[in-house]
Formats: structure tokens, C-alpha cells, sequence
């Protein structure tokens, strides 16, 4: 079972649209970390854990989480 970043604009909306997860208002923007310019995919809050075939974690020691879709 592999776990990859969901970093797919389109996809993110449709899980808040869902209900399972709110964006945060950097979610798909150009922001900065370390001095370096990054996009952020991290979300502001979620429902549940997993969802379908997506599931939420911490990471990179980001007080945010992220949204992993699970690969089999």
C-alpha cells in the first residue's frame, strides 16, 4: 500500500464540497517556506480520517494537515 500527496486542486474541492475536509485559504497557492517558494497543499480541518480511498495525516512537522489518496 503506497500513500502519494493529493495535489490536485480539483480533487480537494471536491472532497470539501463533500463535507470531508475544509481548504485552507493557502491550499493550491504559492507560499513560503524556509525562504523558498513552495505550493501549499495542506487543508485547515477535516471530518473523518479516511474517506474512500483518501485519508488524512500529519507530516513534515506542518502544524496542518495533508490529504494522501492510498494506492494499492
Amino acid at each position: 500500500m503506497q500513500k502519494l500527496l493529493v495535489t490536485n486542486l480539483n480533487t480537494l474541492q471536491k472532497l470539501e464540497k463533500s463535507g470531508n475536509i475544509t481548504l485552507h485559504p493557502h491550499t493550491g497557492k504559492d507560499v513560503y517556506w524556509y525562504g523558498q517558494k513552495v505550493k501549499a497543499w495542506y487543508i485547515d480541518d477535516y471530518v473523518n480520517c479516511s474517506f474512500g480511498n483518501y485519508v488524512v495525516e500529519y507530516r513534515d512537522g506542518c502544524f496542518n494537515p495533508f490529504v494522501f489518496k492510498i494506492v494499492k
